[in-house]
């Protein structure tokens, strides 16, 4: 296997749905992260939807995305063994990701304190609701209230349609803190690297959200005005026009009218193909000054223009003349795009249980020297509960199964 970033990182995870995209971005850049369950398996595999619609913990679609390359233990930290089990673990780990409440490991003698008392390098991370300290620290949340309270929501939605603001995907406040999280532990693994110092690192989903509101906290800050939502435009202080229009295949593309001289003639020249420039070249257009007062009538012709082609046909039309148009396209299209197949992005995940492999999404970005790449698909639970334990811990098999029999792992 080709060596990758994190080869030599070892990754204890201790998470709910909150806090697993940030092990599965150490996962896949080659970090051995071993995935601590309870018992009774991690609330995040029993999210459907489930492979052929069967309920089961090892049949969670969105936990085989959010957990390949990793490995799954069990473990009651609940209980004075495993809490025991889980010290000698950390002894052996450089980074510590978890998503308990805050103040939960503390209480079971697990605190950053505690355990980097034992491994003095530790990186440990906790991605929480609102952090660990602060009036709002016990509030419950969740990915749309963090998109509420932390302000991404006040930018998306309609407010040209008269709706109330709308969500812009499931789980981005998740995907948000980590991402912070994951930037964060690098930062600190650099810091250790050269230095030999761990740190503790306190990631608040509510503030991570609130650093990623665009323009709206910005413009409130300093000019105190809010942003109005616009429907797939920038959220902004005075209403722009539209720039999402239907097609005559049903489908819709969205567009850009061109400000550069030459882009403006082509422009022009590409409507005038189709007998659809109306008024446009007139005089009075060829100043850019003039065109922005009259957008709402050039948005008007460049509707109509929409509504009488294709979406790949101005798609294409635009892009031979330079122009920053695209389709907007479903996920059935998504998969099936060229572009990301001739990159390699689709990568096949072997599945042996099920005697299949499946289609996932790939990566972002390519190393020349480090690829990324899904190890194996994402673990059964308690999967890896012998090969840590038995091979790597030293328990023998019989003190496995005593442990089991007893509810520890």
């Amino acid at each position: 296997m080709e060596p990758s970033v994190f080869s030599d990182v070892r990754v204890l995870e201790l998470t709910g749905i909150l806090g697993q995209q940030c092990g599965k971005l150490f996962a896949d850049m080659g970090a051995d992260v071993i995935r601590v369950e309870p018992p009774g398996g991690a609330e995040s595999r029993r999210i459907g939807p489930f492979l052929s619609d069967v309920p089961h913990r090892d049949r969670s679609l969105s936990f085989w995305h959010y957990n390949t390359s990793k490995r799954s233990i069990t473990l009651d930290l609940a209980c004075p063994t495993g809490a025991a089990i889980f010290r000698r673990l950390v002894a052996t780990t450089d980074v510590l990701v978890e998503d308990q409440p805050p103040g939960a490991l503390p209480a079971l003698g697990l605190g950053y304190e505690q355990l980097q008392a034992l491994r003095p390098g530790l990186i440990m991370v906790s991605i929480t609701p609102f952090g660990q300290t602060g009036p709002y620290r016990d509030l419950k949340s969740s990915d749309l209230v963090s998109l509420a309270l932390g302000g991404p929501l006040w930018s998306c939605g309609y407010d040209d349609h008269g709706l109330p603001p709308a969500r812009p995907y499931t789980d981005a406040a998740y995907h948000i803190a980590c991402h912070y999280a994951f930037v964060g532990v690098v930062a600190a693994l650099v810091l250790r690297q050269a230095t030999g110092q761990g740190q503790y690192l306190d990631v608040s989903m509510h503030e991570a959200c609130h650093d990623t509101t665009e323009g709206a906290m910005p413009t409130y800050y300093f000019g105190g005005q809010r942003v109005q939502r616009q429907t797939g435009r920038h959220a902004a202080v005075t209403a722009t026009q539209p720039v999402l229009f239907p097609c005559r295949d049903g489908k819709w593309i969205f567009t850009r009218v061109p400000v550069e001289p030459n882009a403006w003639e082509q422009f022009l020249d590409w409507l005038d193909e189709a007998g659809m420039a109306v008024d446009l070249r007139d005089q009075r257009f060829s100043d850019p000054a003039r065109r922005q007062q009259e957008i709402a009538h050039i948005t008007e012709v460049l509707a109509s223009f929409c509504a009488t082609h294709t979406a790949d046909e101005l798609y294409h039309g635009a892009q031979r003349r330079g122009m920053v148009w695209a389709t907007v396209r479903s996920p059935d299209e998504v998969v099936h795009d060229q572009h990301l197949k001739a990159r390699g992005f689709v990568v096949s995940v072997e599945h042996p249980e099920l005697g299949r492999s499946f289609q996932y999404a790939g990566a972002p970005y390519q190393f020349s020297e480090t690829p990324w790449a899904i190890r194996k698909r994402a673990p059964l639970l308690g999967e890896h509960n012998q090969e840590v334990y038995c091979r790597e811990m030293g328990f023998t098999p019989a003190e496995l199964v005593a442990l089991s029999e007893a509810g520890v792992v």
